[in-house]
């Protein structure tokens, strides 16, 4: 088994609906648990830091579970002044890489 981490981009300026959309994959890891650290650091970089976006949320491990509104595989919700909305989720895939 192997785990998927996804970025999925929403623009809601293009499509209020949300129906346009990108996913792109930004890794495949062998472990869940290190899937899980590379999704909380997919949005973040040198220039990039959690207060560059106007809305930034990091799902817990036991904190907020019950007010998780994103789904159980999404870990990163973050949202950019230009009102793009990002979603990071781990994805775990039966076979070999």
């Amino acid at each position: 088994m192997f785990n998927i981490v996804l970025e999925t981009i929403i623009d809601y300026n293009r499509d209020r609906t949300g129906g346009v959309q990108s996913t792109e994959v930004e890794g495949t890891y062998l472990t869940h648990a290190i899937a899980v650290a590379a999704a909380k650091r997919a949005l973040i970089d040198v220039t990039t830091t959690k207060e560059s976006y106007v809305e930034y949320d990091e799902k817990d491990d036991g904190e907020n579970l019950d007010e998780w509104p994103y789904g159980d595989d999404t870990y990163i919700h973050a949202v950019a002044g230009t009102g793009e909305n990002f979603l990071v989720s781990v994805k775990a895939k039966k076979g070999e890489l």
